[in-house]
């Protein structure tokens, strides 16, 4: 099976540290070669949480969800513990939408309890009714 770490790596440990928005660029660069078979490609999931990540800081809330969505392809297989639904509901609480912001983190307290929301913002618990 083709993995993709290598060619990320390089690209997250270039020095200096590139600013957000070329990062995403070298990110959405990476996935250029791995879009059409992206599941089926080792580590492609460290792209799409960092364009995640990336996007969350520079406020382009957008383009996180965008990649949120794209990160539920990897639930049940590389995330086991409902990663990409956290995602989803934490780029929809940034974006204000409670509700699907509760549906997914419901999604997730039912898979794994707590184990995802450690040391993240109590109120994602809290929106559920879980603390």
């Amino acid at each position: 099976m083709k993995d993709i770490a290598d060619e990320y790596f390089n690209v997250v440990m270039k020095q200096p540290v590139p600013e957000p928005r070329e990062y995403i660029s070298n990110m959405l660069s990476l996935w250029e070669k791995v879009k059409d078979n992206y599941l089926e490609i080792l580590n492609t999931h460290l792209i799409v949480n960092d364009i995640i990540i990336y996007s969350m800081k520079l406020g382009n809330l957008d383009l996180a969800e965008k990649w949120a969505k794209i990160s539920l392809g990897y639930e049940g297989n590389t995330y086991l513990l409902g990663e990409g639904n956290f995602a989803v509901g934490e780029v929809m609480y940034a974006k204000g939408d409670m509700e699907k912001a509760k549906e997914y983190f419901t999604k997730v307290y039912k898979n794994s309890k707590t184990r995802l929301f450690k040391g993240k913002n109590p109120e994602y618990l809290k929106l559920i009714g879980k603390k």
